[in-house]
């Protein structure tokens, strides 16, 4: 879940480029990419947007282990950088 710091949320400029965000992101489909699933604004005026759910562990987790696997450790960059590469 991403939320907009209230500060952020009261900005014109803020809000459109955080929507921004939201509508390019809700166009990507790649298996290494969270998809949006709910956006909006709380009671307060904070605006959020939640992605999926997606189960595991978080990358921290495995980097956190000493020593690293190697082909785990380019399986996981090979995902990494196939959804930067998707997205630029």
């Amino acid at each position: 879940m991403k939320i907009l710091p209230i500060q952020f949320s009261l900005d014109k400029k803020e809000i459109e480029r955080f929507n921004n965000e939201i509508r390019t992101t809700s166009k990507l489909r790649h298996p290494q990419i969270a998809a949006p699933m709910a956006w909006g604004a709380f009671h307060d005026g904070r605006r959020y947007f939640a992605t999926q759910f997606i189960q595991g562990q978080p990358l921290s987790n495995w980097l956190d282990r000493s020593p690293l696997d190697s082909k785990f450790a380019l399986s996981v960059l090979y995902q990494i950088a196939a959804g930067l590469d998707y997205v630029h």
